[in-house]
């Protein structure tokens, strides 16, 4: 298994090798700048998510090409000496990252004469990164640290935040709040001393006092505050407030008449139900504070946040959740929303104990973060179904983008790979790997090996991996096969959709399947000729070898799917129109080394 992992992620970052020169820095800079101005004047336009898919690229291929290259990396090293603050911590993630690469490569090769230079060179990178990032976090001229503002704007939206550096913006939406404690996490060590107490303080306030200030406070404090009271479960303390801010939903309603708010019961509920579903059920190992985890129910501007203590491996947390959810940004309303949330945070909560917040491949990547969590919300509350609002929103790249790689999303959308998630949890093939349930088996390998999540799929699935992003593929237009496949709205963005014939298909470079995704290629039958027997001819031709599912949709339902590889192929399908209404190709790849070969399909109503 290790073999076959260690090939897959070898085929994964294959490049094609060329000397680094100066003029890659400066192309890599004005990628950086105009996808500033971009996210300053257009964001979420589509330009500016082009720009952000080609800093992605831009920035990979760069730590490919400079972690093969000494030379190259001493020529970067040397260009971040001529240049001026600003410009040097345009290119932090990309040192950060080169880290992580070349200290893989080092560990893997310490015999390599080489691996000494790596080494050197690294470090010198790695020193000018940590001045210059020193400068950038503790500038002594700004009020506060833009992190700080921040997290202040969770609990008060009166805090204005359009001031902040164009990287520490962020648009307060739903799940907005674990995303920016993941980098504050992975930032963490960068701060000041001053800074993090500042930031360990917010939340705790806003509690406490109802407003999210960055002082300790004091004895004097505490007599004009809201009076506190905390609520014990088996495995929790939830801790509350009657009155104030932070009054929790109607809090003179106690029906059973011993003094605790109805609302809070009902979170002691969930929350409880949430550890014998995740922990109890599926065998994960409990958050590192239990049996006493504090719940903070503070009123915040997101549904709920696990934040980390002070501990060595982050993995000790404690959660807050709203305490109403009542408000525009949130879908699902008052109980319901706590519920969800409770179910989502924990899971947060146990994700610590597998690296959530140190991993850093998982820190660049959150989709397996989120997409887990969302997927608990669903599993321990199924009947609320607030997952919805990821998979019938308007930006859903499962579908809208179907030719990007399923795990290549960004922040924002990592929560719509629930729909993967369900897939492999919802299927008897692909549900238990090695005795556990394949959520569990994922996350154990992220702890164990400190994978990313792309490397713990390669390794629970291993030769099955294929198989799987095909029926997903499958899945993605066959949407019955879901269990809750009525409720999806969201449309399937075809490649060509077309009832006229003979038609010409031939993807545009931009729409051709990336490695883990898919083209969707519809034939139909024309309206007015569904009561004949027509003969529906499919021509198939490429440089490669791409491999096809094609399926077909009659009166009744679906037909197969028939898997087809080669270059070139052809099909005629008889019937077409009176019993086949449809015909479906699913073009898909899972070949780490092709990036995008062109192929043409044609179709034509033959004798």
């Amino acid at each position: 298994m290790k073999k076959t992992l260690s090939i897959l992620l070898v085929f994964l970052f294959v490049i094609n090798a060329f000397s680094i020169a100066e003029q890659d820095f400066n192309n890599m800079l004005k990628v950086f700048r105009e996808n500033a101005r971009l996210m300053e004047n257009d964001k979420g336009s589509q330009e500016q998510y082009f720009a952000m898919d080609r800093v992605e690229k831009e920035k990979e291929r760069l730590i490919n090409e400079l972690s093969q290259d000494i030379e190259g990396m001493n020529l970067f090293i040397r260009y971040l000496n001529s240049m001026k603050t600003e410009n040097i911590l345009a290119f932090q993630d990309i040192v950060n990252e080169l880290y992580g690469k070349v200290s893989s490569d080092i560990i893997n090769n310490p015999d390599d004469p080489a691996s000494r230079q790596k080494a050197n060179a690294i470090t010198s990178l790695m020193d000018i990164m940590r001045k210059y990032s020193k400068l950038n976090f503790d500038k002594k001229t700004e009020k506060e640290h833009p992190y700080v503002t921040l997290f202040r704007s969770l609990y008060d939206k009166s805090v204005n935040t359009a001031s902040l550096p164009n990287q520490y913006k962020k648009k307060i939406q739903k799940g907005w709040a674990t995303d920016f404690m993941i980098d504050v996490s992975k930032n963490w060590d960068k701060l000041s001393t001053a800074t993090q107490k500042e930031l360990m303080a917010i939340p705790r306030n806003a509690f406490l006092k109802g407003t999210p200030s960055t002082e300790e406070v004091s004895v004097a404090d505490t007599e004009e505050l809201p009076v506190t009271y905390s609520f014990r479960t088996k495995h929790f303390i939830i801790k509350y407030q009657k009155e104030g801010k932070n009054a929790v939903l109607n809090a003179d309603k106690d029906e059973d008449l011993d003094e605790v708010p109805a609302y809070v019961e009902k979170v002691a509920t969930y929350i409880e139900k949430a550890y014998k579903y995740e922990v109890e059920e599926l065998g994960f190992k409990p958050a590192a504070m239990i049996p006493s985890m504090e719940v903070l129910i503070t009123d915040m501007r997101d549904y709920g946040i696990c934040i980390p203590i002070e501990d060595p491996n982050k993995e000790k947390c404690y959660m807050q959740i709203d305490n109403d959810y009542i408000g525009d940004n949130y879908q699902v309303k008052e109980l319901q929303g706590a519920a969800v949330t409770c179910a989502h945070e924990f899971f947060h909560s146990i994700q610590a104990r597998y690296g959530l917040f140190t991993n850093r491949f998982i820190q660049s990547r959150r989709w397996m973060a989120e997409g887990t969590a969302v997927w608990m919300e669903d599993a321990v509350f199924d009947d609320v179904n607030d997952y919805l609002t990821y998979v019938n929103g308007s930006k859903n790249q499962y579908f809208d983008e179907p030719q990007s790689p399923i795990f290549d999303l960004y922040p924002s959308e990592s929560y719509t790979s629930i729909l993967w998630f369900k897939f492999i949890t919802e299927s008897k093939k692909y549900n238990k790997y090695n005795g556990m349930h394949v959520l569990k088996a994922l996350w154990e390998d992220v702890g164990k090996n400190e994978y990313s999540s792309i490397e713990a799929h390669l390794s629970v699935f291993g030769e099955d991996f294929n198989d799987a992003f095909r029926d997903f593929s499958i899945a993605r237009y066959r949407t019955g096969i879901f269990e809750e496949h009525d409720l999806y709205t969201k449309e399937l963005n075809f490649v060509s959709d077309s009832d006229k014939y003979p038609v010409s298909v031939e993807p545009y470079s931009i729409q051709l399947p990336q490695v883990f995704g898919a083209n969707y290629i519809r034939f139909k039958a024309p309206t007015d000729k569904l009561s004949q027997n027509m003969r529906l001819k499919i021509n198939f031709e490429s440089e490669y070898d791409y491999p096809v599912a094609l399926i077909v949709r009659t009166k009744r339902g679906y037909l197969g799917p028939v898997n087809i590889t080669g270059k070139s192929w052809q099909r005629t399908l008889k019937r077409f129109g009176k019993r086949y209404r449809e015909v479906v190709l699913v073009v898909y790849n899972v070949d780490r080394n092709n990036r995008g070969v062109p192929y043409k399909v044609n179709a034509e109503i033959v004798e």
